[in-house]
């Protein structure tokens, strides 16, 4: 977990005021132009060169920018660095992280001697629109809470754009510090002048202490890399003076990424089949499934050959079977590793295409180690339809969703009764990365490593698990004798141990995991979960503890409970997670989590409280792994399903925030969201959602 320090995700710089200027402004013309996107503001939000606009970050955007912007009233340093993070949190709202470093060379001394260090949060919320001919307008907070407050200022924005032209002009006011001036105050404007459709723009403008002029250019979006875009400016101030009136003008240059994730998970609604795929079959109405007649194959002909599909597919433990008017398909799927939603697609389209007539509705079911966890179900007529034509809501009227299927598997006629081939062991490398971010001893500290895993399938619902961990480098701080050394990543077998799952009633499933945990601890970790009927919701119950191999050591057993309640609010992906939890040092407190989804990809925003202080941090999650793994062999070799990645900090209403130790939980290599749930994201309301994707990974990897 990354653990800032001085001034902290809630830190910033005050700032004492200055006379006010008006806006100065730029015209020049540019022949047919369009909308080039959104640039991002060395100030750490979207805008200008230094300023805000009006815009935010689409919905699941995510935006990373680097460069060496310096704010000109701080003393010239000798490192002078700039970062920001962004995503677009929710419609009309982004929330940006902001890095920035402005040290002298040598030990670290008092920020006023040297500049600061320092991590802050920024938020936007952009007023829905007022009308076709009004501007956008919107309100913003940098450097939000704290004790350190650096960069604080709020800001009103208003923008628009005619033609090439795009302008922005507002009011900020910023926070005060005896002999340290306003860096962001008073009113503030700007123009951004496209040049046609090069992706070229010009920027001039004025924040209210200085003037600043650049230019600007938006690479295309580059599909196959999941539409990412590179942004990069170039820019130079005017007129800045430092805080004893010297002059301060500086060139900087930033990077910009940005990956439309949001905008990414949508497209699948979208979906239209490439020419180079065969059509499907037109529908007969006289039949009640089949693509030919029936007299032209026996039903276990189609049988045979749907099996056959689903294992040339990559899905293991396949059987198929009808039951009455029912086509039942079990299955296991370790090859599609983003989610689950894909395989199902693939299960259910070839499922409804093969069906004999009298099949009215087929029925998935998901296997996770040889055991049922859960089953879909659609009608044959409305899913085919759904596959040719992509209107999915008669589909969805026809879908359903549950846990613990639990019908007699002699009451279905299978075609085989022994499943087909399945993955022995299923090898996984992840990286292991921790870092501590603007702490009072560095900028960036790190432990890298790599982590290798295996997953061995043993009986039903149990699965053997083992990480060994490689170093691959550490920065200075987390070596041996140094802040960080405690935290390094060690080489050598990590963990090693055995995991049953059972449900013990339709709606409570238990994990428990016994074996070697964190090198050194012997014991039992215990997982949860109750899907509370009728809702999306679940309730989740962990329990762990661990004793040290080593009975002479002083060393305490590691204990750690938590109890949650997740409130699923599907429309908008979101997650809030209110919880209590008894840490490994022997404290406890409240908890909460709020994640928002984005497809495969996701943020989260924690917080706890920990004898009399607060910890709150940002996380983001991605699958580092083909969408589409390797097909069925005797082994399987793929990346990790989820890494996660984040900053936390004491919030602190006075002091440093320094790096702490305190408040941890115990994590579970085996967890149950993540290794038999889909990471989280089951249940009828969201497999429903879902149709699209499906019907996207059918026409992909089925056909």
């Amino acid at each position: 977990m990354l653990q800032p320090g001085i001034g902290g995700f809630f830190g910033g710089l005050r700032l004492r005021p200055v006379p006010a200027a008006v806006c100065i402004a730029m015209a020049v013309m540019a022949s047919s132009a369009v909308a080039q996107g959104t640039g991002i503001s060395a100030k750490g939000m979207t805008g200008g060169l230094v300023i805000p606009s009006a815009y935010v970050l689409p919905s699941g955007t995510v935006a990373f920018t680097g460069g060496n912007y310096m704010e000109p009233r701080i003393p010239h340093p000798d490192k002078r660095q700039n970062y920001s993070f962004g995503v677009g949190l929710f419609p009309y709202v982004e929330l940006f992280g902001r890095f920035a470093e402005y040290q002298y060379d040598g030990p670290m001394r008092a920020w006023r001697n040297t500049g600061p260090r320092d991590l802050s949060a920024n938020i936007k919320v952009q007023i829905p629109s007022l009308g076709e001919n009004w501007p956008d307008f919107a309100v913003g907070v940098n450097d939000i809470g704290g004790a350190a407050n650096y960069f604080r200022a709020a800001y009103a924005v208003a923008s628009d754009q005619y033609g090439p032209v795009r302008w922005s002009l507002g009011y900020a006011r910023g926070g005060t510090a005896p002999g340290r001036g306003r860096l962001f105050d008073g009113p503030f404007g700007g123009v951004e002048v496209m040049a046609g459709r090069t992706g070229l723009s010009l920027l001039a403008e004025y924040d209210g202490q200085q003037g600043h002029a650049g230019v600007r250019y938006y690479l295309p979006p580059i599909a196959s890399l999941g539409n990412l875009q590179l942004v990069g400016t170039a820019q130079r101030s005017f007129g800045a003076e430092d805080v004893r009136g010297n002059p301060a003008n500086a060139t900087s240059v930033s990077l910009s990424l940005m990956v439309p994730f949001g905008a990414n998970a949508r497209r699948a609604e979208t979906f239209m089949p490439t020419n180079t795929l065969p059509p499907l079959p037109p529908l007969d109405a006289g039949q009640g499934a089949g693509a030919q007649a029936e007299a032209d194959a026996t039903t276990m002909t189609r049988l045979n050959e749907l099996r056959t599909a689903l294992m040339e597919a990559g899905l293991e433990r396949v059987r198929v079977g009808t039951a009455g008017n029912r086509l039942v398909v079990e299955y296991e799927n370790n090859r599609y590793a983003h989610n689950e939603a894909d395989a199902l697609g693939i299960v259910l389209g070839l499922a409804a295409e093969a069906a004999p007539s009298h099949i009215l509705r087929v029925y998935a079911v998901t296997l996770k180690a040889g055991q049922r966890q859960y089953e879909s179900s659609v009608g044959v007529r409305k899913f085919r339809e759904f596959l040719r034509d992509g209107k999915w809501g008669p589909a969805r009227a026809t879908f359903w969703s549950g846990f613990k299927p639990d019908y007699d598997a002699a009451d279905v006629n299978w075609l085989s009764a022994k499943p087909s081939d399945r993955t022995w062991v299923h090898f996984r490398l992840a990286p292991r990365l921790r870092s501590y971010v603007g702490t009072e001893v560095g900028a960036y500290d790190y432990s890298l490593a790599a982590d290798a895993q295996a997953i061995v399938p043993l009986w039903r619902g149990a699965q053997f698990f083992t990480s060994y961990v490689a170093p691959i480098h550490d920065s200075e701080n987390f070596r041996d004798g140094r802040p960080f050394a405690f935290a390094a990543e060690q080489q050598g077998l990590r963990s090693a141990h055995i995991s049953q799952a059972w449900w013990v009633t339709r709606n409570l499933l238990n994990v428990t995991t016994v074996g070697k945990f964190e090198r050194d601890y012997y014991g039992a970790q215990n997982q949860t979960t109750f899907f509370v009927p009728g809702r999306e919701d679940a309730v989740h119950l962990r329990l762990s503890r661990w004793r040290h191999d080593d009975n002479d050591r002083d060393v305490e057993d590691r204990q750690n409970y938590s109890v949650s309640y997740q409130l699923k609010i599907q429309p908008w992906n979101l997650w809030v997670e209110p919880g209590y939890s008894r840490f490994v040092d022997g404290s406890d407190g409240p908890t909460l989590n709020v994640t928002r989804w984005f497809g495969d990809f996701n943020v989260q925003l924690h917080a706890r409280r920990v004898e009399g202080s607060t910890f709150a941090g940002l996380r983001v999650a991605i699958p580092l792994t083909p969408r589409q793994g390797m097909p069925v062999l005797p082994f399987s070799f793929a990346g990790t399903n989820e890494f996660t990645y984040g900053v936390e900090t004491r919030v602190a209403s006075e002091g440093r925030n320094a790096v702490s130790r305190g408040g941890q939980s115990v994590a579970f290599d085996y967890d149950s969201s993540r290794m038999l749930l889909n990471r989280g994201r089951v249940g009828q309301a969201y497999f429903a959602d879902q149709l699209p994707r499906m019907r996207e990974a059918f026409f992909k990897y089925a056909r």
